[in-house]
């Protein structure tokens, strides 16, 4: 989740306005604040590793996001209908190597592994296809999937940042609960809609957010302090009763080294 904020955009201004090759369309890139919260909220309950910010960049992303049973990606993404080898998902820039590329298009990704039991792209038309000759309909999600991601949970269309933290939100506590993908999405967008409101209740905010591929179960722990303490009070509870054992048969308990 590169998130995009004026922080991140300004220190990329600072250090690369003399450069020719400096991106003025990178300081229009909307901030995404609620995709950090998703983020962070994710690897507390899941574990896993996190980029968030001037980490998200496109060379992290390369290096670290094969063989996960989840990649979640939460950014900014661009369609292109006409030329659709050139659709494309935005990362942070790396101001440390003002030259990096922070563009993954569609190519790039042909060329990847990205073995995951699921890939998660809250990013605009992340799913929306485009015609190549010789290739048929294409698009970032179909790419995922020819690079090793069994399912992949797209967006057809624009999608709003809020909305769709909330849905995600909604979707991985069902995930966590051993439901299939499918069945996660449809409960986690049927809660949705009971506390939304207004504007946010129209289709355009919820809907455009669909699976794709198998949609068996996830096997996934939920990373819980409270199952650590359960998990400790059944073994105090062992020792408490092995001693209890210990003190009324009166066995004494040899223990022998070897070295």
């Amino acid at each position: 989740a590169p998130g995009f904020s004026d922080k991140i955009k300004s220190n990329y201004e600072k250090n690369s306005k003399k450069n020719t090759d400096f991106d003025r369309d990178y300081l229009s890139l909307l901030p995404q604040p609620f995709s950090i919260d998703l983020a962070l909220k994710i690897q507390k309950l899941l574990g896993g590793k996190s980029y968030i910010n001037e980490r998200s960049t496109k060379s992290a992303f390369l290096a670290n996001a094969g063989e996960h049973k989840i990649i979640q990606i939460s950014t900014h993404a661009e369609s292109n209908n006409d030329y659709p080898e050139f659709s494309r998902l935005i990362f942070a820039k790396n101001t440390a190597e003002n030259k990096e590329d922070n563009s993954l298009f569609v190519d790039d990704i042909y060329n990847c592994n990205l073995k995951s039991n699921l890939a998660v792209l809250t990013a605009c038309e992340s799913g929306k296809p485009g015609y190549q000759d010789g290739e048929g309909m294409i698009s970032l999600a179909h790419a995922f999937n020819y690079a090793g991601s069994q399912s992949i949970l797209m967006g057809l269309w624009k999608i709003d940042e809020q909305a769709s933290v909330l849905l995600m939100d909604l979707f991985y506590k069902n995930l966590l609960k051993g439901l299939p993908k499918d069945e996660a999405l449809r409960l986690a967008k049927l809660k949705y809609l009971e506390h939304a409101d207004r504007r946010m209740l129209a289709p355009q905010y919820w809907a455009g957010l669909v699976i794709m591929g198998d949609t068996s179960p996830v096997m996934i722990q939920q990373k819980s302090s409270l199952r650590k303490f359960v998990t400790g009070g059944i073994a105090l509870l062992l020792l408490g009763f092995g001693y209890f054992i210990f003190k009324k048969t009166g066995r004494k308990v040899i223990s022998t080294h070897q070295s």
